[in-house]
């Protein structure tokens, strides 16, 4: 009997702020985290920006004046160069990689590249055209698909697994993420113990997307049963948007220090008596 590590996933998002030099860095911390994949976001900033919402001014993740949410959109973007660039840089420093897709350009785009999975972000699960292209590429090419569950309804959740079972992916393919997606999620919401319900609904392995700050919840998840953790990173949590619910560079060390411990931690499963208390018997 024993606990099985999870694989760790390190989410950088949009922490890197259109500063490519930085997302190379995020990498290298990840690597020396010894987490298992670092995963960005795949955008096409006019086909995932309503026209009517382009010139509404947003505050960048970076820090500054608001700016043009499609000017924002658009630095967020990736260039075919700049992910080869990725692959050589985590082939280099022995991770692997892979994002999530909003939209069916951006599947397109990513298809170029020999992932290892896919992920269908939260907002997004109910994009059932997108859902279902994904499942198709993940079902063609014997590859994983990843669903984050966050601001889902139960029933919605429901549909998709409807979505995914029309394409025909087997669902040891299919991988589902448990997820709240508050930024930060209250401890209180987290509802850890939805595990049961979602391998019921969907009957594949369940991950945890945590978007919480209290790395003690994330490391119990290993307990639960939660076969893939995925944790976001910032660079500075003083920054707005996704980096206030982010982990710190040192936060992510703690992470998988705390998984690991609590693998080795585990036990086999009964009462024994170890050799080394055997000099405190009277």
């Amino acid at each position: 009997m024993s606990l099985e590590r999870p694989r760790i996933v390190a989410e950088i998002g949009v922490c890197w702020g259109g500063d490519f030099e930085l997302a190379k860095r995020y990498i290298e911390v990840a690597a020396a985290a010894r987490v298992d994949f670092v995963k960005f976001q795949t955008q096409i900033a006019i086909e995932d920006v309503p026209k009517s919402e382009w010139d509404k001014p947003r505050a960048p993740p970076w820090g500054g004046p608001a700016i043009p949410y499609i000017e924002y959109k658009k630095r967020m973007q990736f260039t075919d160069e700049q992910y080869l660039e990725i692959s050589r840089h985590c082939q280099s420093r022995n991770i692997a990689w892979s994002t999530s897709v909003w939209g069916l350009g951006a599947l397109e785009q990513i298809k170029k590249f020999d992932l290892p999975w896919l992920k269908i972000p939260s907002a997004k699960l109910t994009n059932q055209d997108l859902l279902a292209a994904t499942a198709q590429w993940a079902k063609d090419n014997d590859k994983k698909l990843i669903v984050s569950t966050g601001l889902s309804t139960r029933d919605e959740c429901i549909e998709a697994r409807k979505v995914i079972d029309k394409v025909g992916l087997d669902h040891k393919n299919l991988v589902i993420f448990h997820c709240n997606s508050s930024y930060p999620a209250k401890t209180e919401e987290l509802n850890l113990s939805a595990i049961d319900d979602l391998k019921g609904i969907f009957q594949c392995e369940i991950g945890y997307s945590s978007h919480s700050i209290t790395l003690g919840t994330t490391v119990a998840a290993t307990y639960l049963g939660y076969k893939w953790l995925e944790v976001h990173i910032t660079h500075d949590r003083s920054l707005p948007g996704d980096h206030s619910s982010a982990v710190s560079f040192h936060g992510i060390f703690k992470v998988v220090s705390g998984v690991d411990d609590l693998v080795k931690a585990y036990g086999i499963g009964q009462k024994c008596l170890y050799d080394s208390e055997l000099s405190a018997r009277l």
